[in-house]
């Protein structure tokens, strides 16, 4: 009679702390925004309270060109714009072996650049900063190794206000964006 011993190795991937990543998606408001964003995000574990919160930061653009006709002068008006919205907030993450989960909500500072034709004179160009807004998002992962696969849903809420460099209205949006991010 020969016995025999068995042991079972299970593999868990290693605790993930952070991740710097990329991602491209489109951005939205249904009225006046509806463009291509591109976006580089970083985020790290909180060295203190629960381990699914951590500090994330990022940086995105997106543009709008728009043409409208003026009545009053005859003429048309277009206007192109460039919007860098930087954000710094808090997200709660939660891994389950190889898959993710991320919701998290943040401050947003845009500066933004915009220039206005009025037929063929340019009647507004310069730099601004928008009134400090707020982002709110959720999204999913799929760990690859020492990198991760996401999707992600975004909400950008700010207005571009008073000042020199105008813009009437909402100018961030709902985007839907989809990218890869190394994690260490």
């Amino acid at each position: 009679m020969c016995s025999s011993d068995l042991t079972e190795l299970e593999l868990e991937p290693r605790p993930v702390t952070g991740g710097v990543g990329v991602a491209g998606g489109w951005i939205s408001n249904f009225r006046t925004i509806s463009a291509p964003q591109l976006s580089l995000q970083a985020w790290q574990r909180l060295p203190i309270g629960p381990k699914i919160l951590a500090a994330r930061v990022g940086v995105s653009v997106y543009g709008l060109e728009q043409t409208v006709q003026d009545s009053d002068a005859k003429s048309h008006v277009s206007v192109q714009s460039t919007f860098v919205p930087f954000d710094i907030g808090l997200q709660v993450l939660e891994r389950w072996g190889s898959r993710s989960l991320h919701f998290g909500i943040a401050t947003v500072v845009t500066p933004y650049a915009m220039t206005a034709t009025f037929g063929r004179q340019t009647g507004v160009n310069g730099l601004a900063v928008a009134s400090p807004g707020l982002a709110v998002q959720g999204g999913a992962g799929y760990r690859l190794g020492g990198s991760e696969l996401f999707v992600e849903a975004r909400y950008l809420l700010f207005t571009a206000g008073a000042g020199p460099v105008v813009f009437d209205g909402s100018v961030g949006g709902g985007s839907l964006s989809g990218g890869y991010r190394l994690l260490f």
